[in-house]
């Protein structure tokens, strides 16, 4: 058995520039999550689904014209 705590010592310093910009940037981002990121157990995100390409992009753009606006609607 371990004797009685009878004090502790906390310290700190200043971090260098590189380190304080890594902090900032973690504070900027969502809780959600930071433990896994600072212990380096986060899991990539699986490959997003493929792009669709110029002629879908056309193809979409001119049946989105052809439908009925409805009322009220706006586009800008």
């Amino acid at each position: 058995m371990r004797g009685a705590v009878t004090g502790f010592r906390v310290s700190w310093w200043k971090k260098d520039f590189p380190a304080l910009q890594e902090a900032y940037k973690e504070l900027k981002r969502p809780k959600v999550g930071r433990m896994a990121r600072l212990r380096g157990t986060v899991e990539p995100i699986a490959d997003s689904p493929r792009q669709p390409t110029e002629a879908e992009h056309a193809e979409l753009a001119e049946r989105l014209a052809e439908m009925p606006a409805k009322e009220g609607a706006s586009v800008e």
